[in-house]
């Protein structure tokens, strides 16, 4: 029945492909949980939605969500409709709306996480169905941990535990080139529900991502929807655009849990069409522009990566230098040393010496072989993500 469904579903194959992307052990199993049905689409007293007790794009302060009235929550997290802002509800029910805004504080505190809720609304009752940690896109992760660290939520260290390294480093990742976007074809607009810019060949199924990739091509995923049957085709998809769904869509929720740059909302028919066209796809602003765009490095100071850095050069077990700086001693070059890209011997080369650079020092795997053995300091390309990674390492010693 419904419950044996359930427990299969953790060896099915979207699921051991969403653990091995994320690193999680195929031992732990899952959990059931067994409760009485409500129901949102009752009357117009009625509804449904999804409310992150803070903004899970921005990382702003402030409730965010959508909802549908009478409707059921299906409705709103597959994407097969679009729902309307959270707002909405406030001035339909302000009552409930108040209401549930105290519950998502009341849960935020208790669990000392941003929390995205499904609630739905039958006959002008609230029920909250589920809650769990949001996913949230690498500006949002940022601003959250220093966030939750000023506000005395957080240590610093549990803080860093909650952004990736892949999210920090996107945060310094290119954007399109103002001098490109004058002459630059628009082909879609929407909803960007994930920041940033990823650039490929538009595909319009997992499957055929999966084939294009593995023929070493960038692609872009675009579809009506997705589902997650599409998990293996989104995970190495340089972009994510549908043509239906909202910023709590499934691929809203999935595209900023694994950083890609994702537009939704953009339109019945329009995005199929551009199948095996280049594309870029700017999950900042929602467009999606025609071709390969001239890309530029943004600024990268601001008030909160500049408090992360300075925690960052607190914390991190090793000296870290960017390859522009210049470094006091000799500098062991692990790319014209026999072995130097194999992690496996980075202990036994890395023995005598005081600094290090080389590609495979651009790795998690690089790094870790670094702050095990007693080297002083690294040279690498991206040295926020490398301290990061440093000292996530170290904490695992």
């Amino acid at each position: 029945g419904a419950v044996e469904a359930v427990f299969s579903s953790w060896n099915s194959r979207r699921a051991k492909r969403y653990r091995k992307a994320n690193g999680i052990p195929d031992s732990l199993g899952t959990a059931v949980t067994i409760q009485a049905m409500v129901f949102g689409n009752v009357d117009e007293h009625s509804g449904t939605g999804v409310l992150f007790s803070r903004n899970p794009i921005t990382g702003e302060r402030e409730p965010y969500g959508e909802y549908m009235a009478c409707a059921q929550g299906e409705d709103v997290v597959a994407g097969s409709v679009t729902p309307e802002p959270i707002a909405i509800l406030a001035k339909s029910n302000p009552r409930v709306y108040k209401s549930l805004l105290s519950s998502a504080e009341t849960l935020e505190a208790k669990n000392k996480e941003v929390q995205d809720i499904e609630f739905t609304i039958e006959r002008g009752k609230l029920f909250l169905l589920q809650t769990r940690n949001a996913k949230r896109a690498p500006l949002a992760a940022l601003h959250f941990a220093v966030d939750f660290v000023k506000e005395g939520v957080l240590e610093k260290l549990d803080a860093l535990s909650r952004i990736s390294v892949e999210q920090l480093r996107s945060l310094t990742a290119p954007v399109v080139a103002s001098s490109a976007l004058r002459d630059a074809e628009i082909l879609l607009t929407g909803e960007g529900a994930c920041p940033g810019v990823g650039q490929g060949t538009l595909v319009a199924s997992s499957g055929a991502a999966e084939d294009r990739n593995a023929k070493g091509e960038d692609v872009v995923l675009g579809s009506a929807i997705t589902s997650p049957e599409d998990i293996h085709g989104m995970i190495i998809s340089k972009a994510l655009v549908t043509e239906s769904g909202g910023s709590t869509s499934h691929a809203a929720v999935v595209g900023r849990s694994l950083g890609i740059p994702t537009v939704v909302k953009c339109g019945e028919g329009k995005v199929v069409e551009l199948q095996d066209e280049e594309v870029t796809v700017d999950g900042s602003n929602g467009i999606v522009y025609r071709g390969l765009l001239p890309l530029n490095y943004p600024e990268t100071e601001s008030n909160y990566l500049a408090e992360l850095s300075s925690w960052l050069d607190e914390l991190c077990p090793l000296d870290v230098f960017s390859l522009s700086d210049s470094i006091p001693n000799e500098v062991l070059d692990l790319d014209v040393v026999d072995g130097g890209n194999d992690a496996e011997m980075l202990p036994a080369l890395l023995q005598e010496a005081t600094y290090a650079r080389g590609s495979i020092l651009d790795s998690t795997a690089g790094i870790a072989a670094a702050v095990r053995s007693s080297i002083k300091g690294i040279v690498v390309p991206h040295p926020l993500s490398a301290r990061l990674a440093a000292i996530k390492v170290n904490l695992m010693k």
